[in-house]
Protein backbone atom coordinates (compact mmCIF):
# COMPACT_ATOMS: atom_id res chain seq x y z
CA UNK A 1 0.00 0.00 0.00
CA UNK A 2 2.79 2.42 0.91
CA UNK A 3 4.66 1.63 -2.31
CA UNK A 4 1.53 2.29 -4.40
CA UNK A 5 0.90 5.50 -2.48
CA UNK A 6 4.41 6.69 -3.34
CA UNK A 7 3.65 6.05 -7.03
CA UNK A 8 0.43 8.06 -6.83
CA UNK A 9 -1.88 5.16 -7.70
CA UNK A 10 -4.70 6.33 -5.40
CA UNK A 11 -5.89 9.30 -3.36
CA UNK A 12 -7.67 7.72 -0.39
CA UNK A 13 -7.20 4.68 1.86
CA UNK A 14 -10.60 3.37 2.95
CA UNK A 15 -10.73 0.71 5.68
CA UNK A 16 -13.71 -1.13 7.16
CA UNK A 17 -12.59 -0.15 10.66
CA UNK A 18 -9.58 1.91 11.66
CA UNK A 19 -8.04 -0.95 13.69
CA UNK A 20 -7.64 -2.81 10.36
CA UNK A 21 -5.02 -0.25 9.29
CA UNK A 22 -2.62 -1.14 12.12
CA UNK A 23 -2.53 -3.00 15.43
CA UNK A 24 -1.23 -0.10 17.49
CA UNK A 25 -2.73 3.35 18.02
CA UNK A 26 0.57 5.13 17.39
CA UNK A 27 1.06 3.07 14.19
CA UNK A 28 -2.39 4.15 12.98
CA UNK A 29 -1.59 7.81 13.55
CA UNK A 30 1.95 7.52 12.19
CA UNK A 31 0.98 5.71 8.99
CA UNK A 32 -1.93 8.00 8.21
CA UNK A 33 0.17 11.09 8.91
CA UNK A 34 3.06 9.86 6.74
CA UNK A 35 1.00 9.08 3.64
CA UNK A 36 -0.90 12.35 4.07
CA UNK A 37 2.28 14.43 4.36
CA UNK A 38 4.47 12.62 1.84
CA UNK A 39 1.97 11.44 -0.80
CA UNK A 40 -1.20 13.51 -0.23
CA UNK A 41 -3.22 10.36 0.48
CA UNK A 42 -6.05 10.62 3.02
CA UNK A 43 -7.20 7.86 5.38
CA UNK A 44 -10.77 7.24 6.54
CA UNK A 45 -12.90 4.35 7.79
CA UNK A 46 -16.39 3.18 6.88
CA UNK A 47 -17.74 3.92 10.37
CA UNK A 48 -16.94 7.64 10.16
CA UNK A 49 -14.70 7.58 13.22
CA UNK A 50 -11.42 8.41 11.47
CA UNK A 51 -10.89 10.93 8.66
CA UNK A 52 -7.72 12.88 7.79
CA UNK A 53 -9.37 15.01 5.07
CA UNK A 54 -10.36 17.66 7.64
CA UNK A 55 -7.67 19.01 9.97
CA UNK A 56 -10.38 19.91 12.49
CA UNK A 57 -10.87 16.18 13.18
CA UNK A 58 -7.38 15.83 14.69
CA UNK A 59 -8.63 15.26 18.26
CA UNK A 60 -11.33 12.82 17.10
CA UNK A 61 -8.73 10.87 15.08
CA UNK A 62 -6.46 10.63 18.12
CA UNK A 63 -9.33 9.31 20.22
CA UNK A 64 -10.35 6.80 17.54
CA UNK A 65 -6.81 5.44 17.28
CA UNK A 66 -6.58 5.12 21.07
CA UNK A 67 -9.96 3.38 21.29
CA UNK A 68 -8.94 0.96 18.51
CA UNK A 69 -5.79 0.01 20.42
CA UNK A 70 -7.74 -0.36 23.67
CA UNK A 71 -10.27 -2.66 21.99
CA UNK A 72 -7.49 -4.75 20.50
CA UNK A 73 -5.83 -5.18 23.90
CA UNK A 74 -9.14 -6.15 25.47
CA UNK A 75 -9.66 -8.80 22.79
CA UNK A 76 -6.15 -10.11 23.42
CA UNK A 77 -6.82 -10.21 27.15
CA UNK A 78 -10.07 -12.14 26.71
CA UNK A 79 -8.40 -14.58 24.32
CA UNK A 80 -5.34 -15.37 26.42
CA UNK A 81 -7.36 -15.48 29.65
CA UNK A 82 -9.72 -17.99 28.07
CA UNK A 83 -6.81 -20.11 26.91
CA UNK A 84 -5.26 -20.10 30.38
CA UNK A 85 -8.57 -21.08 31.94
CA UNK A 86 -9.00 -24.01 29.54
CA UNK A 87 -5.45 -25.20 30.20
CA UNK A 88 -6.05 -25.10 33.98
CA UNK A 89 -9.19 -27.19 33.47
CA UNK A 90 -7.31 -29.79 31.42
CA UNK A 91 -9.02 -28.81 28.14
CA UNK A 92 -7.40 -28.04 24.74
CA UNK A 93 -6.16 -24.45 24.69
CA UNK A 94 -4.63 -24.45 21.17
CA UNK A 95 -5.47 -25.63 17.69
CA UNK A 96 -4.49 -29.10 16.47
CA UNK A 97 -1.23 -27.88 14.95
CA UNK A 98 0.16 -26.71 18.30
CA UNK A 99 -0.91 -29.67 20.46
CA UNK A 100 1.60 -31.13 22.97
CA UNK A 101 4.18 -33.47 21.38
CA UNK A 102 2.66 -36.91 20.81
CA UNK A 103 -0.68 -36.08 22.51
CA UNK A 104 -4.14 -35.10 21.27
CA UNK A 105 -7.66 -34.53 22.63
CA UNK A 106 -10.40 -37.17 22.31
CA UNK A 107 -13.60 -35.22 21.70
CA UNK A 108 -15.93 -38.12 22.54
CA UNK A 109 -14.17 -39.29 25.70
CA UNK A 110 -13.16 -35.72 26.62
CA UNK A 111 -9.64 -36.69 27.64
CA UNK A 112 -6.07 -36.52 26.38
CA UNK A 113 -4.44 -39.58 24.81
CA UNK A 114 -1.06 -40.58 23.28
CA UNK A 115 -1.28 -40.54 19.47
CA UNK A 116 0.27 -43.01 17.05
CA UNK A 117 2.99 -40.45 16.37
CA UNK A 118 3.65 -40.21 20.09
CA UNK A 119 3.99 -44.00 20.29
CA UNK A 120 6.38 -43.91 17.32
CA UNK A 121 8.47 -41.22 19.07
CA UNK A 122 8.60 -43.37 22.21
CA UNK A 123 9.73 -46.41 20.20
CA UNK A 124 12.47 -44.41 18.45
CA UNK A 125 13.77 -43.00 21.76
CA UNK A 126 13.98 -46.53 23.16
CA UNK A 127 16.03 -47.53 20.08
CA UNK A 128 18.19 -44.44 20.59
CA UNK A 129 18.91 -45.59 24.15
CA UNK A 130 19.80 -49.02 22.74
CA UNK A 131 22.59 -47.41 20.68
CA UNK A 132 21.12 -46.31 17.35
CA UNK A 133 21.94 -42.83 16.02
CA UNK A 134 19.58 -39.88 15.83
CA UNK A 135 20.15 -39.32 12.10
CA UNK A 136 18.75 -42.69 11.07
CA UNK A 137 15.91 -42.58 13.61
CA UNK A 138 14.85 -39.06 12.67
CA UNK A 139 14.83 -39.98 8.98
CA UNK A 140 12.39 -42.80 9.70
CA UNK A 141 10.03 -40.32 11.38
CA UNK A 142 10.49 -37.71 8.66
CA UNK A 143 12.09 -35.05 10.88
CA UNK A 144 15.59 -33.65 11.45
CA UNK A 145 17.89 -35.03 14.18
CA UNK A 146 17.75 -31.64 15.93
CA UNK A 147 13.95 -31.88 16.04
CA UNK A 148 14.15 -35.28 17.72
CA UNK A 149 16.63 -33.85 20.23
CA UNK A 150 14.33 -30.88 20.85
CA UNK A 151 11.44 -33.23 21.65
CA UNK A 152 13.60 -35.11 24.14
CA UNK A 153 14.85 -31.96 25.87
CA UNK A 154 11.84 -29.65 25.65
CA UNK A 155 8.83 -31.74 24.59
CA UNK A 156 7.70 -32.55 28.17
CA UNK A 157 7.26 -36.21 27.23
CA UNK A 158 7.01 -37.20 30.89
CA UNK A 159 5.85 -35.78 34.21
CA UNK A 160 3.34 -32.94 34.68
CA UNK A 161 2.76 -30.93 31.51
CA UNK A 162 3.17 -27.17 31.94
CA UNK A 163 1.74 -24.69 29.40
CA UNK A 164 3.58 -21.36 29.14
CA UNK A 165 1.60 -18.21 28.31
CA UNK A 166 3.49 -15.03 27.39
CA UNK A 167 2.10 -11.65 26.28
CA UNK A 168 4.49 -8.72 26.93
CA UNK A 169 1.87 -6.11 25.99
CA UNK A 170 -0.41 -7.34 28.78
CA UNK A 171 2.51 -8.12 31.12
CA UNK A 172 1.48 -11.79 31.21
CA UNK A 173 4.10 -14.47 31.79
CA UNK A 174 2.52 -17.51 33.47
CA UNK A 175 3.04 -21.25 33.61
CA UNK A 176 -0.05 -23.42 34.15
CA UNK A 177 0.03 -27.14 34.88
CA UNK A 178 -2.38 -29.04 32.63
CA UNK A 179 -4.14 -31.91 34.48
CA UNK A 180 -4.82 -35.24 32.80
CA UNK A 181 -1.93 -35.08 30.32
CA UNK A 182 -0.55 -38.63 29.74
CA UNK A 183 3.17 -39.41 29.52
CA UNK A 184 4.66 -40.47 26.19
CA UNK A 185 7.58 -42.13 27.98
CA UNK A 186 8.49 -42.91 31.60
CA UNK A 187 10.61 -40.27 33.31
CA UNK A 188 13.61 -42.58 33.76
CA UNK A 189 13.88 -43.19 29.99
CA UNK A 190 13.56 -39.51 29.12
CA UNK A 191 16.30 -38.61 31.61
CA UNK A 192 18.57 -41.28 30.12
CA UNK A 193 17.91 -39.92 26.63
CA UNK A 194 18.77 -36.38 27.79
CA UNK A 195 21.98 -37.65 29.39
CA UNK A 196 22.99 -39.40 26.17
CA UNK A 197 22.35 -36.22 24.16
CA UNK A 198 24.61 -34.27 26.53
CA UNK A 199 27.29 -36.93 26.24
CA UNK A 200 26.96 -36.88 22.45
CA UNK A 201 27.79 -33.15 22.36
CA UNK A 202 31.13 -33.57 24.14
CA UNK A 203 34.52 -34.31 22.61
CA UNK A 204 34.34 -37.85 23.99
CA UNK A 205 32.37 -38.87 20.91
CA UNK A 206 34.53 -41.10 18.75
CA UNK A 207 32.84 -40.11 15.49
CA UNK A 208 33.31 -36.37 16.18
CA UNK A 209 36.96 -36.83 17.19
CA UNK A 210 37.70 -38.26 13.78
CA UNK A 211 37.02 -34.83 12.21
CA UNK A 212 39.52 -32.47 13.74
CA UNK A 213 38.43 -29.48 11.58
CA UNK A 214 34.75 -29.88 12.48
CA UNK A 215 33.21 -26.55 13.47
CA UNK A 216 35.96 -24.50 11.79
CA UNK A 217 35.15 -25.11 8.09
CA UNK A 218 32.63 -23.02 6.16
CA UNK A 219 31.89 -22.37 2.51
CA UNK A 220 33.45 -19.10 1.37
CA UNK A 221 30.41 -18.30 -0.81
CA UNK A 222 27.32 -19.10 1.28
CA UNK A 223 29.09 -19.41 4.69
CA UNK A 224 27.26 -22.64 5.54
CA UNK A 225 29.15 -25.23 7.56
CA UNK A 226 31.12 -28.15 6.17
CA UNK A 227 30.65 -31.13 8.48
CA UNK A 228 32.41 -34.47 8.70
CA UNK A 229 30.80 -37.67 7.52
CA UNK A 230 31.70 -41.21 6.39
CA UNK A 231 30.90 -42.21 2.81
CA UNK A 232 31.60 -45.84 1.91
CA UNK A 233 34.31 -46.03 4.53
CA UNK A 234 36.02 -42.81 3.41
CA UNK A 235 36.19 -39.71 5.59
CA UNK A 236 35.09 -36.46 4.00
CA UNK A 237 33.81 -32.98 4.81
CA UNK A 238 30.36 -32.44 3.39
CA UNK A 239 28.75 -29.12 2.37
CA UNK A 240 25.30 -28.77 3.94
CA UNK A 241 22.82 -27.53 1.31
CA UNK A 242 25.32 -26.00 -1.16
CA UNK A 243 24.13 -23.16 -3.38
CA UNK A 244 24.43 -23.04 -7.16
CA UNK A 245 27.56 -20.89 -7.08
CA UNK A 246 29.36 -22.61 -4.20
CA UNK A 247 31.37 -25.19 -6.18
CA UNK A 248 31.99 -27.23 -3.01
CA UNK A 249 30.13 -30.46 -2.30
CA UNK A 250 32.55 -32.84 -0.56
CA UNK A 251 36.27 -32.75 0.23
CA UNK A 252 38.41 -35.70 1.29
CA UNK A 253 39.16 -35.28 4.98
CA UNK A 254 42.69 -36.73 4.90
CA UNK A 255 43.89 -34.40 2.14
CA UNK A 256 42.20 -31.32 3.61
CA UNK A 257 43.37 -31.90 7.19
CA UNK A 258 46.94 -32.51 6.09
CA UNK A 259 47.05 -29.34 3.97
CA UNK A 260 45.45 -27.15 6.65
CA UNK A 261 47.36 -28.38 9.69
CA UNK A 262 50.73 -28.55 7.92
CA UNK A 263 50.27 -24.92 6.91
CA UNK A 264 49.04 -23.69 10.29
CA UNK A 265 51.72 -25.45 12.34
CA UNK A 266 54.43 -24.19 10.01
CA UNK A 267 53.01 -20.66 9.80
CA UNK A 268 52.64 -20.15 13.53
CA UNK A 269 55.65 -22.06 14.81
CA UNK A 270 58.18 -21.03 12.16
CA UNK A 271 59.13 -17.38 12.72
CA UNK A 272 59.82 -16.29 9.10
CA UNK A 273 56.56 -17.83 7.89
CA UNK A 274 54.72 -16.31 10.86
CA UNK A 275 56.10 -12.81 10.26
CA UNK A 276 55.16 -13.04 6.59
CA UNK A 277 51.61 -14.15 7.42
CA UNK A 278 51.11 -11.36 9.98
CA UNK A 279 52.44 -8.74 7.58
CA UNK A 280 50.05 -9.93 4.89
CA UNK A 281 47.09 -9.92 7.27
CA UNK A 282 47.74 -6.60 9.02
CA UNK A 283 45.98 -3.57 7.52
CA UNK A 284 48.42 -1.41 5.56
CA UNK A 285 48.62 2.36 5.25
CA UNK A 286 47.39 1.91 1.67
CA UNK A 287 44.25 0.17 2.93
CA UNK A 288 43.55 2.99 5.38
CA UNK A 289 44.10 5.62 2.70
CA UNK A 290 41.68 3.84 0.35
CA UNK A 291 38.99 3.76 3.06
CA UNK A 292 39.49 7.47 3.79
CA UNK A 293 39.19 8.29 0.07
CA UNK A 294 36.01 6.24 -0.28
CA UNK A 295 34.52 7.85 2.81
CA UNK A 296 35.20 11.36 1.47
CA UNK A 297 33.60 10.48 -1.87
CA UNK A 298 30.48 9.08 -0.14
CA UNK A 299 30.15 12.24 1.97
CA UNK A 300 30.36 14.31 -1.21
CA UNK A 301 27.64 12.26 -2.96
CA UNK A 302 25.42 12.32 0.12
CA UNK A 303 25.69 16.13 0.37
CA UNK A 304 24.78 16.49 -3.32
CA UNK A 305 21.75 14.22 -2.93
CA UNK A 306 20.53 16.13 0.14
CA UNK A 307 20.88 19.37 -1.84
CA UNK A 308 18.72 18.00 -4.68
CA UNK A 309 16.03 16.90 -2.22
CA UNK A 310 16.07 20.38 -0.67
CA UNK A 311 15.60 21.98 -4.06
CA UNK A 312 12.58 19.78 -4.80
CA UNK A 313 11.02 20.70 -1.46
CA UNK A 314 11.54 24.40 -2.21
CA UNK A 315 10.00 23.95 -5.66
CA UNK A 316 6.89 22.28 -4.20
CA UNK A 317 6.62 25.05 -1.60
CA UNK A 318 6.81 27.56 -4.47
CA UNK A 319 3.75 26.07 -6.13
CA UNK A 320 5.14 23.26 -8.34
CA UNK A 321 2.69 20.36 -8.82
CA UNK A 322 3.69 17.60 -6.39
CA UNK A 323 2.72 14.84 -8.84
CA UNK A 324 5.43 16.06 -11.24
CA UNK A 325 8.27 15.53 -8.76
CA UNK A 326 6.94 12.64 -6.67
CA UNK A 327 8.85 9.85 -8.43
CA UNK A 328 12.04 11.95 -8.58
CA UNK A 329 11.74 12.71 -4.87
CA UNK A 330 11.29 9.03 -4.04
CA UNK A 331 14.32 7.97 -6.12
CA UNK A 332 16.45 10.63 -4.42
CA UNK A 333 15.37 9.40 -1.00
CA UNK A 334 16.26 5.83 -1.92
CA UNK A 335 19.68 7.01 -3.13
CA UNK A 336 20.18 9.06 0.05
CA UNK A 337 19.35 6.06 2.27
CA UNK A 338 21.71 3.85 0.24
CA UNK A 339 24.58 6.31 0.58
CA UNK A 340 23.92 6.80 4.29
CA UNK A 341 23.90 3.05 4.91
CA UNK A 342 27.11 2.60 2.92
CA UNK A 343 28.76 5.45 4.84
CA UNK A 344 27.71 3.99 8.20
CA UNK A 345 29.12 0.60 7.18
CA UNK A 346 32.39 2.21 6.12
CA UNK A 347 32.68 4.15 9.38
CA UNK A 348 32.02 0.94 11.34
CA UNK A 349 34.83 -0.81 9.43
CA UNK A 350 37.23 2.05 10.11
CA UNK A 351 36.35 2.10 13.81
CA UNK A 352 37.39 -1.54 14.27
CA UNK A 353 40.38 -1.44 11.93
CA UNK A 354 43.28 -2.51 14.19
CA UNK A 355 46.57 -0.72 14.43
CA UNK A 356 49.24 -2.68 12.46
CA UNK A 357 51.78 -2.55 15.28
CA UNK A 358 49.19 -3.58 17.83
CA UNK A 359 48.18 -6.48 15.60
CA UNK A 360 51.76 -7.71 15.37
CA UNK A 361 52.23 -7.54 19.15
CA UNK A 362 49.01 -9.37 19.88
CA UNK A 363 49.80 -12.05 17.28
CA UNK A 364 53.26 -12.46 18.84
CA UNK A 365 51.71 -13.20 22.22
CA UNK A 366 49.54 -15.86 20.59
CA UNK A 367 52.53 -17.37 18.83
CA UNK A 368 54.61 -17.61 22.00
CA UNK A 369 51.74 -19.31 23.80
CA UNK A 370 51.39 -21.83 20.98
CA UNK A 371 55.16 -22.47 20.88
CA UNK A 372 55.10 -23.51 24.52
CA UNK A 373 52.61 -26.25 23.69
CA UNK A 374 53.46 -27.36 20.16
CA UNK A 375 57.02 -26.49 19.07
CA UNK A 376 58.92 -29.53 17.85
CA UNK A 377 55.85 -31.78 17.92
CA UNK A 378 54.26 -33.52 14.94
CA UNK A 379 50.54 -32.79 14.88
CA UNK A 380 49.92 -36.25 13.39
CA UNK A 381 51.19 -37.82 16.61
CA UNK A 382 49.36 -35.45 18.97
CA UNK A 383 46.14 -36.40 20.77
CA UNK A 384 42.94 -35.13 19.19
CA UNK A 385 42.29 -32.72 22.09
CA UNK A 386 45.72 -31.07 21.69
CA UNK A 387 45.14 -30.32 18.02
CA UNK A 388 41.67 -28.97 18.76
CA UNK A 389 43.16 -26.74 21.48
CA UNK A 390 45.66 -25.42 18.93
CA UNK A 391 42.79 -24.52 16.55
CA UNK A 392 40.78 -22.91 19.34
CA UNK A 393 43.79 -20.71 20.17
CA UNK A 394 43.83 -19.52 16.56
CA UNK A 395 40.13 -19.19 15.77
CA UNK A 396 38.25 -19.22 19.09
CA UNK A 397 34.63 -20.36 19.13
CA UNK A 398 33.66 -19.82 15.50
CA UNK A 399 30.25 -18.59 14.40
CA UNK A 400 28.84 -17.16 11.19
CA UNK A 401 28.39 -13.80 12.94
CA UNK A 402 32.04 -13.33 13.99
CA UNK A 403 33.33 -14.43 10.57
CA UNK A 404 36.17 -16.53 12.01
CA UNK A 405 37.18 -19.95 10.72
CA UNK A 406 38.40 -21.49 7.47
CA UNK A 407 36.51 -20.40 4.34
CA UNK A 408 36.66 -22.91 1.47
CA UNK A 409 36.11 -21.94 -2.18
CA UNK A 410 36.66 -23.72 -5.50
CA UNK A 411 37.40 -21.97 -8.79
CA UNK A 412 35.19 -24.41 -10.73
CA UNK A 413 31.93 -26.19 -10.01
CA UNK A 414 33.31 -29.67 -10.69
CA UNK A 415 35.57 -31.72 -8.45
CA UNK A 416 38.66 -30.82 -10.53
CA UNK A 417 38.63 -27.14 -9.61
CA UNK A 418 41.41 -25.72 -7.45
CA UNK A 419 40.44 -25.29 -3.80
CA UNK A 420 41.39 -22.11 -1.95
CA UNK A 421 41.32 -21.81 1.85
CA UNK A 422 41.08 -18.41 3.54
CA UNK A 423 41.93 -18.31 7.24
CA UNK A 424 40.17 -15.76 9.43
CA UNK A 425 41.55 -16.12 12.95
CA UNK A 426 41.22 -14.18 16.17
CA UNK A 427 43.77 -11.88 17.76
CA UNK A 428 43.38 -11.53 21.49
CA UNK A 429 43.93 -7.77 21.98
CA UNK A 430 43.05 -8.11 25.65
CA UNK A 431 46.31 -10.01 26.00
CA UNK A 432 48.04 -6.66 25.48
CA UNK A 433 46.81 -5.50 28.88
CA UNK A 434 48.40 -6.38 32.20
CA UNK A 435 46.11 -5.85 35.19
CA UNK A 436 44.00 -3.60 33.01
CA UNK A 437 46.95 -1.40 31.96
CA UNK A 438 48.63 -1.32 28.52
CA UNK A 439 52.07 -2.83 27.97
CA UNK A 440 54.97 -0.48 28.61
CA UNK A 441 57.78 0.04 26.07
CA UNK A 442 60.10 -1.92 28.35
CA UNK A 443 57.70 -4.86 28.39
CA UNK A 444 57.35 -4.80 24.61
CA UNK A 445 61.13 -4.82 24.27
CA UNK A 446 61.29 -7.80 26.60
CA UNK A 447 58.64 -9.50 24.51
CA UNK A 448 60.83 -9.08 21.42
CA UNK A 449 63.80 -10.61 23.27
CA UNK A 450 61.67 -13.51 24.41
CA UNK A 451 60.48 -14.15 20.86
CA UNK A 452 64.09 -14.50 19.67
CA UNK A 453 65.01 -16.55 22.76
CA UNK A 454 62.15 -18.99 22.10
CA UNK A 455 63.29 -19.46 18.49
CA UNK A 456 66.89 -20.16 19.51
CA UNK A 457 65.87 -22.53 22.29
CA UNK A 458 63.49 -24.55 20.11
CA UNK A 459 66.04 -24.81 17.27
CA UNK A 460 68.73 -26.24 19.55
CA UNK A 461 70.95 -23.14 19.55
CA UNK A 462 72.30 -22.13 22.95
CA UNK A 463 70.59 -18.85 23.88
CA UNK A 464 72.63 -15.76 24.50
CA UNK A 465 73.05 -14.82 28.18
CA UNK A 466 71.19 -11.57 27.54
CA UNK A 467 68.06 -13.53 26.69
CA UNK A 468 68.43 -15.64 29.80
CA UNK A 469 68.71 -12.56 31.96
CA UNK A 470 65.67 -11.13 30.24
CA UNK A 471 63.71 -14.07 31.56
Amino acid sequence: MLADAALGKFDVVLVADIDRLARDGFDILGTSKTIKREFSVDTLDCKGKFDTRDWRRGLVNFLSAGIAQDERLKIMERTITGRMRRAAEGLPWTGKVARPVGRDWDVEKKQWYVTDRGKAIAALIRRYLAGEGTTKLARELGVTPSKLGSWINHGQLCGPYVAHFVCPELEIDREIEVPGMPEVLPSRLVEKAKARLVFGRTNNRVDVQRYVLGGFLRCGICHRALTGRDSHGRKSYYHIRPGEDCGIHTLRADDLEAAVLDYLYRAFLDKPAFDKAVEAAAPSAKDRKALDKERAELNKQLTATELQIGRLVDAVAGGLDLSLVLSKQESLRVERDRLAARLADLEARQSVLPDPELTKRAAMVTRLRLMQLHKGRDWRKLPFDDVRTFLLHLFGETTVANGRGMLITRDAKDAKGEVTITFKGQVDFQALLVNGRPFTKAFLAALDRWNTYADQYSSGVKPDSAYLSAR
